[in-house]
């Protein structure tokens, strides 16, 4: 992976579950890293959900290999949340992860 591509910062976030005080799930959003990337778009779509129209971009992220970053993540940029659909090493070689996301813009 060249580093001249990796001209995005990104926030990686993990889903965590915990228990309040009263014994109560709260589900939160855990700051995991900031890192370097690229994002690509790689599609968008436009549909009415619950009579509200909402666009849906999916991109392609590419960072440095993680151990830590799994598909219930989700990345910030620029202030624009990322929903991971899939995390994956291409060439098996620990060199990078090719994430496959989703924006959601309401």
């Amino acid at each position: 992976m060249e580093g001249g591509k990796l001209r995005h910062v990104l926030e990686l976030q993990t889903f965590t579950e915990t228990e309040n005080t009263h014994g109560q799930r709260v589900k939160s959003w855990t700051p995991l890293a900031d890192v370097r990337g690229s994002v690509v778009p790689l599609s968008g779509k436009e549909l009415v959900e619950a009579r509200q129209l909402n666009s849906r971009t999916t991109h392609l992220i590419r960072i440095r290999h993680r151990t830590d970053f799994k598909a219930n993540g989700r990345l910030i940029h620029r202030g624009r949340t990322f929903n991971v659909i899939s995390v994956f090493d291409t060439d098996e070689r620990r060199r990078e992860l090719v994430i496959h996301a989703e924006e959601k813009v309401v």
